[in-house]
Formats: structure tokens, sequence, C-alpha cells
């Protein structure tokens, strides 16, 4: 279970806080931790004080996000919102449904659409479709970059992916 995959089942089924500590500074991944529940976001490389106020300003329900990605997620919020006349705010918080995950998952695993149709007992065209819808959800090009993406946001274990 990633820390993601854990977070999201902490939040579910309890009223704990979750204070994510991580080397993640990719802007995907902070949102994500967000998406599944993170109550602050830390680098493990923080200051101790700094730690320490994270957990007391989790525990009053405020966020604490470490200064040193403040800015870095700023500016990316600024240019998908304002620079990128094709982003749609809205797909930010769209979640892949759980058909669209089956597929990543078997591209992850090196299926061809061929297969995956076959192994879900669907059209080759529905599966393509729902492989389009995701690569649109989430602005990418291709298969190879929805797998990384998929990784990154935790609906993907990385060692269940294919090399190819």
């Amino acid at each position: 279970m990633s820390g993601l995959e854990l977070t999201r089942s902490i939040k579910s089924k309890t009223n704990s806080k979750v204070v994510i500590f991580t080397n993640q500074t990719h802007e995907d991944f902070i949102n994500s931790a967000f998406r599944h529940g993170a109550d602050s976001y830390m680098l493990k490389s923080a200051d101790i004080e700094l730690i320490e106020l994270a957990i007391k300003r989790a525990y009053f329900n405020e966020c604490l996000l470490d200064p040193k990605l403040a800015k870095k997620l700023l500016e990316s919020l600024y240019h998908n919102r304002y620079i990128d006349p094709n982003f749609a705010d809205k797909n930010l918080l769209d979640s892949p449904t759980e058909r669209q995950i089956q597929v990543l998952r078997l591209l992850a695993q090196g299926l061809v659409f061929e297969q995956i149709a076959k192994e879900m007992f669907l059209s080759v065209s529905t599966v393509k479709h729902y492989a389009s819808d995701l690569y649109s959800k989430w602005h990418v090009k291709n298969r190879y970059e929805a797998i990384k993406r998929g990784a990154m946001l935790g609906y993907i274990d990385y060692n269940l992916i294919v090399n190819e």
C-alpha cells in the first residue's frame, strides 16, 4: 500500500490527522496527497521546529506546506490555470474511474489494448475510450506518461510496472 493509499484509508476510517513527510517535490504528488486527505505536507529535510509546527497545525485543523514547496506549487497552479487555455479547473479534481484505473494497471503490466479488452470482457474501442478519457483528465499524451503519472499519484505500485 502506498503512502497516498494509506492516507486515504486512515482518513476514511478515523478522525486522525495525517502529516506527509517525504522527499517528493513534484506538484502532482503534492496535489494528490491533499486530495487523498493529507492535513499538512513537509519535506524530510525540514527543521525539527517546522515539523513540530506542522503537527500542531494539523491538530488544530490547519494546513502547513513546507515553505520550500509553496512558491513552486503556486507557480504551477498559476501556469495551469492562466497560461494553458485548454486547462479546465475541474480536471484538477477529477479522479479516475475504477475502470480507468483497471486499464491503467493492465497497461503498466505491459498489456496492449486487445489483451486488456479480452481480460476485462470489453471491446477494444471501449478500452481505448477509457484510456483516452484518462489521458485527457491527466493532460498526458500517451500510455507511458499516464503510467508515470499513475505511479506518482499512488494508483500503480512501481514494482508492478513492466519496462519495455
